[in-house]
């Protein structure tokens, strides 16, 4: 039974009203990372990609980078990896979505570390 099921991670209103008083903090930063998860996931569609294969694309389109070297649990995933090189540019308008999403929600609490 995951955590979702449990009723562990129904928490997003109490997040968002500022209550955490009987969330451990682990609870809540996985909370959050589904989260923003889940918002990826949303500028992946709209792009009309799955989101792993615009994460990947992403990063295999980034500056400096010539190789992306993700995991596969089974060959279909490997061959979905592998379609994300084909993925053209992607659009100014997502990467500056993924950016506002990183500069919100991620930037603070990870930025510092390198």
């Amino acid at each position: 039974m995951s955590a979702r099921s449990r009723g562990n991670l129904t928490v997003n209103r109490d997040l968002n009203s500022g209550n955490r008083t009987r969330l451990r903090p682990e609870v809540v930063e996985a909370v959050r990372a589904v989260d923003i998860a889940a918002e990826f996931a949303e500028l992946a569609r709209a792009e009309g990609l799955e989101p792993a294969g615009a994460a990947l694309a992403w990063a295999a389109q980034q500056p400096g980078v010539s190789t992306v070297i993700p995991g596969a649990r089974h060959a279909d995933q490997a061959r979905s990896n592998a379609a994300a090189g084909d993925v053209p540019a992607l659009s100014p308008e997502f990467l500056d979505a993924v950016e506002e999403l990183y500069d919100s929600r991620i930037r603070a609490q990870v930025h510092s570390r390198w």
